[in-house]
């Protein structure tokens, strides 16, 4: 998978994919849970400023039933959250998660695309809350909300 580095605009650490499916799209690669198990994870800035997340289902996604283990779009969504909230997490060293929620709405399969989307709905010197929802090929899969906890500068 090719990269280049992202604008220094972007949350850090960025790289932009040069080629295949997710071609435009960002990814943050770290040596991580998500990246090792679950990633990679995409994202990229919609022309209306707006960030969306996606990942591409494959077998190691997959529950006993065949679709995609409700651990997976969880850790996907906490991941979606922090790209959704990095305006918001500029003036902060870092941040957690500090509560989560979520509905499962359907189910995603093998193959599919699962995209993220969300909001800050409100941001406060300590904690950012953000929603959001989880598509597999346009149909909801999983709604969820979470407030994140900033870590101040020493």
């Amino acid at each position: 998978m090719s990269a280049e580095q992202a604008k220094p605009t972007d949350r850090p650490g960025l790289q932009t994919i040069t080629e295949g499916e997710f071609a435009g799209w960002k990814i943050l690669p770290r040596d991580t849970f998500e990246w090792n198990h679950c990633g990679p994870f995409y994202s990229r800035r919609l022309p209306d400023g707006t960030i969306e997340c996606a990942f591409k289902v494959d077998k190691r996604h997959l529950n006993g039933l065949g679709v995609v283990h409700g651990g997976v779009l969880m850790t996907f969504a906490d991941h979606a959250l922090f790209h959704f909230a990095q305006e918001d997490l500029r003036d902060a060293a870092g941040a957690v998660t500090a509560t989560f929620n979520s509905e499962f709405l359907g189910a995603a399969n093998e193959g599919d695309v699962v995209e993220a989307r969300g909001e800050v709905t409100r941001a406060g010197g300590s904690l950012v809350f953000v929603r959001g929802i989880l598509t597999a090929n346009g149909k909801p899969c999983m709604a969820f909300s979470a407030a994140l906890k900033k870590i101040k500068r020493r």
